[in-house]
């Protein structure tokens, strides 16, 4: 079971896309990585991007690691 506390979003450009990672508090303290891409232009399409991560034990770390994954989401479908 997840709870959702303070969430802090890292927004990032890549290739024009708009990488949203926000890092999700688990129950027990720990962060899942959670991602959402925005596809370039004025009406950009929003993408939820499954991530098959274990969990962080910080926010940022989550967050890198979304981005990270972001980033090679957009190189294999651009």
């Amino acid at each position: 079971m997840q709870k959702r506390t303070n969430l802090v979003a890292y927004v990032t450009r890549y290739k024009g896309y708009q990488l949203h990672c926000t890092p999700e508090e688990l129950v027990n303290g720990r962060f899942a990585a959670r991602l959402m891409c925005r596809s370039p232009g004025p009406d950009g399409k929003v993408i939820a991007v499954a991530l098959t991560s274990g969990s962080f034990e910080s926010k940022r770390k989550a967050a890198v690691y979304a981005c990270d994954q972001g980033k090679e989401w957009v190189d294999r479908h651009t």
